[in-house]
């Protein structure tokens, strides 16, 4: 174990906090922030040496070297107490990730009208019916009976035997 991997599980801490799996895919990655995505993709690299190395390496990357060194705990949050870590960490990351103050969502696209007249003709369209054929009675026609086949017998295995001087069991096979 080295703060290497902690990192590591930090990282995958994130992933599960906010895309309820500690294993997010292409979806999750384009629904969060390129630089919150960059940091985890840093942190969640395979082999430790690619990693971030300690968590000053973490905070130097949200917010500058001039903060790393004089990094301190977040303030409490009302109603919780002061050594609650990982809410005071999960406040952190709120603050540090949350939209830009008045920041507007991305609208969502409308749809057009050739998009429109596809859903339309594909409405129309009567449903393709399709002919059942029913399936003819079973038959032994085709069955092939091979009467000279030679049948395979499994060998049959000889019961234990004890041996008379100290009343066990000996196993055959040695």
């Amino acid at each position: 174990m080295t703060f290497a991997s902690d990192v590591y599980g930090f990282a995958r801490t994130v992933c599960y906090a906010m895309f309820a799996t500690p294993f997010p895919r292409q979806r999750h990655w384009q629904a969060c922030s390129p630089r919150l995505a960059g940091l985890l993709d840093q942190c969640l690299a395979e082999q430790p040496a690619e990693r971030m190395a300690t968590f000053e390496e973490v905070l130097t990357h949200i917010d500058g070297p001039h903060t790393a060194a004089k990094a301190a705990p977040v303030a409490a949050v009302p109603g919780k107490k002061k050594d609650d870590f990982w809410g005071q960490t999960a406040e952190f990351l709120r603050k540090t990730f949350s939209p830009a103050p008045g920041a507007t969502p991305p609208k969502k696209a409308e749809p057009t009208s050739e998009g429109i007249e596809v859903v339309a003709e594909a409405k129309k369209k009567e449903p393709e019916i399709l002919d059942v054929v029913p399936l003819p009675p079973p038959t032994s026609e085709g069955i092939e009976v091979i009467e000279e086949a030679p049948l395979v017998k499994p060998a049959k295995k000889p019961p234990p035997q004890r041996d008379s001087r100290r009343n066990k069991r000996v196993s055959n096979e040695e």
